[in-house]
């Protein structure tokens, strides 16, 4: 994405590295509002402000998967110890929307809120998490890890589940909350 930024203007473009995603700072205004325009993206620091718009909820399945895909990458992670995968994200509107972007890939899912997230930082932050082998199939199969470490225990996960399936997400939660 930032090398075909890169050819859209004649300022910079600083790319950046990170273990589990990539960042391209764009010095050019008037790139930045035709982004925010037709993307509707917004300038600056989105982590809590970002909108799941109806333009990418309507988008073509493809164009979604690498969307759902790119959340998955940046902040996702493969749980080996209880056979799942789980997003974590301190944005509200994503945590609301992504059990139900899922669902359209007829995925089930939970979604989970958490006073910290897996660093100790304060919330709150939101989980939702993907259990059961038939949904981790259907990840892997319809939207995947492009992150090659995440693809591997991706996998691993999936071949070392039983044909499980979860057939009542959030059955825990109900089950306590009878106690």
């Amino acid at each position: 994405f930032s090398e075909e930024m890169t050819k859209m203007t004649q300022n910079k473009v600083s790319k950046k590295n990170y273990k589990n995603y990539h960042r391209a700072i764009v010095w050019d205004r008037k790139l930045c509002d035709e982004m925010q325009e037709k993307y509707s993206i917004p300038k600056g620091n989105k982590t809590k402000t970002f909108k799941l718009t109806e333009k990418i909820l309507t988008c073509d399945e493809k164009s979604l998967a690498e969307v759902v895909s790119g959340f998955f990458d940046s902040d996702g992670c493969v749980v080996l110890q209880s056979g799942g995968i789980s997003l974590t994200t301190a944005n509200p509107d994503v945590a609301k929307k992504m059990p139900l972007i899922l669902q359209r890939f007829g995925i089930s899912s939970s979604l989970y809120t958490a006073k910290k997230d897996g660093k100790g930082n304060p919330g709150p932050y939101f989980l939702v998490s993907v259990y059961g082998k038939d949904n981790l199939e259907k990840f892997r199969a319809k939207i995947g890890f492009k992150h090659p470490e995440k693809a591997k225990k991706l996998d691993s996960v999936i071949e070392k589940s039983k044909n499980s399936l979860d057939l009542f997400p959030n059955i825990s939660k109900i089950i306590k909350q009878s106690r």
